[in-house]
Parts: C-alpha cells; structure tokens; sequence
C-alpha cells in the first residue's frame, strides 16, 4: 500500500505539498475538497498501519484527543483508514514553532514569555480535564500563528504534537518498556522511568519558560544520560538580578521545576494564573527588555541515569510539527544565549575543549623565551608537553565571555599614572574560539601592590576580573572588573577589609564556595614566618560587593601550606570545596573545607601521602577535572631547583582522593629557574 504524494487525491483530500517526516509517517499540507478548508494531512508508515494493535491504539486516542476542546490545542479534524493507509487531518497552522523563532530572534521580552506560556498551560488544563497527558511539552511544539507577522505583539500559540500523549486509560502510543518525550525538557520523574502526569507536563512547561528567557536554551544541556541526570540533582536555574520582577519570574522557575511533583504548581490552572499575575506586573512595570545572561550553575553533571537504549527520530515536520511521536526521548542539544554555543557546564581546566581537564605552567628559562607550557589529558594520562612563547604579564584562565569554553587572560600592569597612584591595566584575551581582543582599564588608589585573579563575582555567566590591592596600611580594597558584552567595565570597588596585610602577601582564591552561582573568595592568611599555621577566611559575595571576612579557620600548627590551596568541585555537587595540603612530620595530608555560614568548616582528611612520593620544594596545585566525570581532581607541580620537576594528579573518588599518581616528570634543572614556574589558573599564588 503505497503512501500518498502530492498531487495525489486521498479520499477528499488534495495533497498539495510535503511538509515533512518523523518516526510515525509523512505530513502533508492538504486541501479538504468537501469543506474547502487547508488542513494538516499525516499518513501513518505501513508498518505501524498493520500492526493491529497500534492501529487499534491509535484509532482510540486519535477519538479521544478529538474531544479536547481548546482554543489553544491544534484541532483534530478526521481520522481513519483509507486504501489501507491509516490517517489524521488537524487545524494547519501558518507560522512558528516557538523553538524556530527563539533560535532566530532570540530570548522574548519577558512579559511576551509570560504570555505565551499562559496560553499553553491553558491548552494543558484543557488536555488534563480531558484526562490527557501531553508529555512532550517543548518549544517545537508549539506553533505560533502569525510569529512572523510585525503587527502582531502577542502571537496566539497552539500545542501540538499529541502523537506521544497518553490518557487516563490508555499508555499512549508508545512500545512497552519505553520512556517518552525529550530529554532536555524531560521531568526528573520521567528519567526514571515514572509515567506521564499533570505535574510532569507542567515541569516540561518550566523548562519551556526558561527557554523564552533565554533564547530557546534548555536548563539543562549535555549527553542525554548528563541531562536526565541533571534534572534529577542539578539546582534549578534561576534569572540574574534581585528586583521585584525578577524574584517572581524566579518564583514561576521554583514552584514548575521542582524536583519533586508534590512542589510544584498543583494543576496547569494554578500555573496559568500566576503566569497571567507576573504578565501583568511585567506590563505595568514596562519590562520590555530581555535575559541576556542567565546565571551559570556550575553543576557538573553526573552520569547517574540511564533509561535503556535511544532511538533518534527523523526530521521534525518543519513548522508543523503535528503528532510527530517518538517512541524514545530524542536527543535535543539545547541552544545557547551566549551566541549559538553549547552551554554544557565548562568542565575544570579543559583548554581544548574536549571535555577533559588539562594542564598550563610557564617556566622561566634564564636569558632565554619564557614557555607558557600546555599538557592535554588523555584521561589516563597527560600528552607530551607543548610550550608557546609566553606573555610579558600575568595569565589567568577563565570565562570572560560567557561561551562556556576557557579564555587565556593576559593582564599587563603599564605603570602608574604620572602624581597619581592609578594603575592602567592592559588586557588581551585570547578567546576559546581563537579570536583575539584586548582591552585597557584604570585602577584607582592603588598601593604599591595590585593582585588579579578570576571569577564569575556577578553570577552573570561570565568570569569578571577581581583585583586585590593594598590601598593604605593595614586596609586592602578589592575591585571587580565586570566582563560585559564589549570586553570589560570599568573597575568598581566591592569592598575594603582591614587586618589581613598587604595584598601581595594573602592567596586571594575565587569560587563558588555557597553554591549561589557567584564566585566568592578564599583568602590564606598567614601568621607569620615564626608561626607554622595558616588561616582560611571566607569573603562571600552578594553579587554587587564582598562582603567582610567571617571568623578564620585555623589550620594546625606546624604544617606546610604554602603554595599547596586550590579551590574546586571536588565532590561534584556543584558547590565548590578549598583543598589544603598540609605537612606534618613528613606524612603530607590533604584536607578538603565547606562554606558553613561565613567560614569554613573544619575540614575533613581526603588523603594521607607517606614521605618519600612528593618530593618538591615548592608545589603549585590547581583543580582539573582530568578524567571528565564531573568531580575535580588535584593536578601538582612539584618543583625542584636541582632535579627533574614532577606532576602528580590526585583523582577525587566523590569523598576522598586516590594516592598521588605520577603522571611525567621533565628535566628542568638547566632550563628553569624554580622560584618562577607557576601553573597558570584562575588565581595566582603569592
């Protein structure tokens, strides 16, 4: 039984043109002969038509769905079986699907991201009365009629794509044992293998929200078993920004994407109204504009779930996207707000970009080029040094655009401004897609030292510059220098602290160290040349200043930590922990702190190294999430002046770390001078 092509009668139906394929038939664009009306003409494979138990299925809820009477759910017209070919006519719309036009034109206005979820939770309260489960709520399906049109502010929107619905007394038109719907738009409840529900469409239709706000991008993005994973454990994502309206859109993201059913709005109705009440308050306040950077969660992702086997469907059917089902959640990578990029969280110390956490060093070389070195991970192991001629001033590595890949940032200090203690600033970046650009800022009341380091202060997305200078005695001023679409702003001090000595003298370490999705600092403090112990502090950040240091954390007396501190995720829960070495009787202990209020906690022991496998005078450490799993491991660069230098790596197992392995070792005896190799990172150890 061949199908249908156009130019074709099929029954009282005039094929006019193919609109597209997927996994269940071809959909044409049709002319109804008896009622005069363009329709949506889908044509089931031959396959499924004789599978009788599909058919039957199908005819049933194809019966059902047709008594679903919504203004805002595409119309079944028809449906049945003609020459043997099984059939469905629906409502043709003419325009969008809303993943087309926010991957064209971007984030929407928020009030028109309100209003057009407003729409479709309406559409799924009509669905749910009538005892339907849509579960594949995403951008692609839903179709806006007029998107195109300039005379039209608020498009009407319609739900589509009921191929993958289910109602209270069917299993929906999918294979047992299978799990329908989208991933990246997937409830956590539906990745573990949980059957479709109201709160499950009105989860998907959170994620939905997000994407308007933000340019068509999913909450989550990555590998499908990262995504599913991800919405079971990851925070849920919120807007940048503290103002009224931002802290209900905020509210609206909570209450749909709770991780558990029994939190969420308790029917579509519930969700249409508050999202009418934000609209309104969205109007009123005049919010036209739209999110151009959401707030990064860190989160590294976990491979934790798995749901059996993926099937990929074909093509979608273009701009009409009707009853195109799956029988598996299809891979749906998600688009990014930071210009198209994919938005997988940024893997630790990952410079080229393969998902595995490298390694970057310079090495002085007396009357010789100084080497920015890089080693790229294997996963089990590190590739043969590659060494570039390296810059003039301090490099750093980081984000500072946003695109969710490392930037390599070279500040260069250029003298104080003449009768003045100004300090320009001279700043190229050399961008994770190789562009180049460079930028200049002034300090003002600098001191005689300025320290720099990375890190997203803002929660904005990208990694700004924080400077830590010592502006009179005894008081030290911190500046953020905010990375913004065109570079950088001009520095803003966030904070003046007293009692912790020159700038030069205190390791300023960024991270996200409360989870919030904004860098605060880690500062060492030292106790003096006769006093062998350290202070940790905690300076956290509010997003527009630091705040002043809680009480310190007093290492043990009598232990080793210079050079040996290093922020990072070292349990993979997307908060991030300050990893301390610390040397006591030869035994080399490392201790991992938590944020616990305004200080750290008092640590616990990861690993005990006996003498004899570190041998460096001077060891640098950095977190580098070498083997891609999500958890930061400890990367070191043990220093010698007299013999080969070394490179141990300390894989995080989630609660402790594995022994030190030796990873290389090259002899730098002749070419290096110690006291100046340093590995290049986000922060710079003084």
């Amino acid at each position: 039984m061949p199908l249908p092509r156009t130019g074709d009668l099929f029954g009282r139906y005039r094929i006019d043109a193919q609109l597209g394929t997927g996994g269940m038939g071809v959909v044409h664009r049709a002319h109804d002969t008896e009622l005069g009306r363009t329709v949506a003409l889908k044509v089931m494979w031959p396959h499924l038509a004789t599978d009788e138990g599909f058919r039957t299925r199908f005819l049933n809820e194809a019966t059902t769905l047709a008594k679903v009477d919504s203004t805002h759910i595409v119309a079944i017209y028809d449906h049945g079986v003609h020459d043997d070919v099984l059939y469905i006519t629906t409502q043709y719309v003419e325009g969008g699907d809303l993943g087309a036009v926010l991957e064209q034109r971007g984030s929407l206005p928020r009030a028109l991201a309100a209003r057009v979820c407003v729409q479709i939770a309406g559409a799924l309260h009509d669905a749910h009365r009538a005892g339907v489960v849509h579960r594949d709520v995403k951008p692609a399906n839903v179709l806006l009629r007029s998107a195109d049109s300039s005379d039209t502010t608020e498009p009407q929107a319609y739900l589509c794509d009921f191929g993958v619905a289910q109602t209270q007394w069917s299993r929906g038109l999918t294979m047992t044992g299978t799990v329908a719907g989208t991933w990246s738009w997937l409830a956590p409840e539906r990745a573990q293998g949980s059957p479709g529900t109201p709160a499950s469409d009105i989860y998907s239709l959170g994620c939905v929200l997000w994407a308007c706000l933000n340019a068509g991008a999913a909450p989550y993005t990555g590998p499908d078993v990262e995504v599913a994973a991800a919405h079971l454990t990851e925070p849920i994502p919120q807007l940048p920004g503290d103002d009224p309206l931002t802290r209900r859109f905020n509210d609206l993201l909570d209450r749909s994407l709770a991780k558990h059913p029994k939190d969420r709005f308790r029917t579509a109705a519930a969700f249409r109204d508050q999202l009418l009440a934000v609209a309104r308050a969205a109007d009123q306040s005049g919010a036209a504009t739209t999110t151009t950077a959401p707030r990064r969660r860190r989160g590294r992702l976990v491979a934790a779930v798995t749901a059996g086997a993926l099937v990929l469907g074909g093509a979608g059917f273009g701009v009409q996207r009707l009853l195109a089902a799956e029988d598996e959640p299809t891979a749906d990578p998600g688009r990014s707000s930071a210009g198209g990029a994919d938005r997988r969280p940024l893997v630790t110390g990952d410079v080229d970009g393969d998902r595995l956490g490298d390694l970057m060093f310079d090495r002085d070389r007396p009357g010789r080029t100084s080497l920015e070195t890089t080693m790229t991970s294997t996963a089990d192991g590190f590739s043969r040094p590659r060494g570039r001629k390296a810059s003039k001033g301090s490099v750093y590595l980081g984000d500072v655009d946003g695109d969710q890949r490392l930037d390599l940032v070279d500040i260069t200090r250029l003298g104080k401004v003449q009768d003045r203690t100004d300090v320009p600033l001279s700043i190229k970046v050399r961008h994770g897609g190789s562009e180049t650009t460079t930028h200049r800022v002034t300090v003002p009341n600098t001191g005689k030292y300025v320290w720099e380091m990375l890190g997203d202060f803002d929660g904005d997305g990208r990694d700004d510059i924080g400077l830590s200078t010592d502006r009179s005695p005894g008081v030290i001023e911190l500046w953020v220098v905010p990375a913004t679409d065109d570079g950088f702003g001009e520095p803003v001090s966030w904070a003046r602290i007293r009692g912790l000595g020159k700038s030069v003298s205190n390791a300023m370490l960024p991270g996200d160290f409360d989870g919030d999705g904004k860098s605060d600092l880690a500062v060492e403090r030292s106790y003096g040349s006769k006093v062998a112990k350290s202070g940790l502090l905690l300076i956290r950040s509010s997003g527009t200043a630091f705040g002043q240091p809680g009480p310190a954390r007093v290492t043990p007396e009598n232990t080793f930590t210079t050079g040996s501190v290093a922020p990072g995720d070292f349990d993979g829960d997307g908060t991030d922990e300050l990893s301390l070495l610390v040397d006591t009787q030869g035994d080399q202990e490392v201790r991992v702190f938590r944020a616990s209020g305004d200080r750290f906690d008092a640590g616990e022991s990861w690993v005990v190294t006996p003498p004899g496998i570190v041998n460096g005078s001077f060891t640098d450490t950095v977190a580098s999430d070498v083997d891609g799993n999500g958890r930061d491991d400890l990367v070191r660069l043990d220093r010698w002046n007299t013999e080969p230098w070394q490179i141990d790596v300390l894989i995080s197992e989630g609660t402790n770390f594995a022994q030190p392995s030796h990873a290389t070792a090259f002899d730098c005896a002749k070419t290096c001078e110690w006291y100046n190799g340093s590995i290049i990172g986000p922060f710079a150890l003084q």
